[in-house]
């Protein structure tokens, strides 16, 4: 049934108790369950194009008691065995939403479902569906990507289809939010400066980079790590687009680019003193 809600544009409430959604995995034995609740859907983002965003609960499901891996193995040869019966009996009322317009996306643990409510995914573009996640998990732009069948799609004017993508297909997105890496960096700071001092008390010598000792290896890593969380946090914030009368907004994305990057060259000043012992080492 649809509904409208006046600043959200249309929508549908869907409300299935203990069903079973069955994504369009090709072996056809993959099943999410999951009670989706009226009252949640509230909470999820609307689009101006009447865009249906699903909000699967796992937490919402009854409690399995844990089976061992061996009874486990043997309830999936039985599944496939007899697919037909219990298919049925968790099948989903299909007439409840067009499966030619859907999509399952997966982001940090949750799952979702997009409805593109009459356009076929060879209308919508790959710009299209970032938005739809961009408002959907808070990651800006610049940060987002999507992965489709283990590979990135890049080109954001092409339309889905061009992607292979098919109705149920699943969608893959990972992305991070430039203040957690911020944060996460800032508390590995003093612990990778450490690592640093003692490393370089303890007076290393000579090495070949191809190998490397584990404790400058441990450094290498390290550092590494930190310079590619702060590198995409750039990125995602590059994405943020500010509207001219957004001045907090701007002022605010200004100020988060130069504590990101006063971080980025803190990391790389302390690396700079390990590579400087590594070429005092050699002389």
């Amino acid at each position: 049934m649809s509904h409208s809600r006046e600043g959200y544009g249309s929508f549908r409430k869907w409300h299935m108790d203990n069903s079973t959604l069955s994504p369009n995995t090709g072996d056809g034995h993959e099943y999410i369950e999951a009670t989706l609740q009226t009252a949640h859907l509230h909470s999820m983002p609307f689009f101006p194009s009447g865009n249906t965003i699903l909000h699967l609960l796992p937490s919402t499901l009854p409690h399995r008691t844990p089976v061992s891996p061996a009874i486990s193995s043997l309830l999936s040869f039985l599944w496939r065995l007899t697919p037909a019966l219990p298919r049925r009996l968790f099948r989903v009322n299909h007439t409840q939403y067009d499966p030619e317009t859907l999509l399952h996306i997966r982001w940090s643990g949750e799952r979702y479902l997009i409805d593109f409510e009459g356009r076929i995914l060879g209308q919508v573009t790959l710009r299209e569906l970032r938005e739809i996640c961009k408002d959907l998990t808070g990651v800006p732009l610049g940060g987002l990507s999507l992965l489709h069948a283990g590979a990135t799609m890049k080109d954001d004017n092409a339309p889905l289809s061009c992607f292979g993508i098919k109705p149920g297909a699943k969608i893959i997105v990972h992305g991070i939010k430039p203040t957690k890496s911020r944060d996460f960096v800032s508390e590995h700071q003093s612990k990778y400066e450490q690592e640093v001092a003692d490393y370089l008390a303890s007076k290393p010598g000579p090495f070949v980079m191809s190998s490397m000792p584990p404790a400058r290896k441990k450094l290498h890593d390290y550092h590494g790590m930190l310079s590619e969380l702060l590198l995409q946090a750039l990125l995602a914030l590059d994405g943020v687009t500010c509207k001219p009368d957004f001045d907090v907004a701007r002022v605010k994305r200004r100020e988060a680019v130069k504590e990101t990057q006063k971080l980025l060259d803190a990391m790389d000043a302390i690396h700079a003193r390990v590579k400087e012992s590594d070429r005092l080492a050699r002389l």
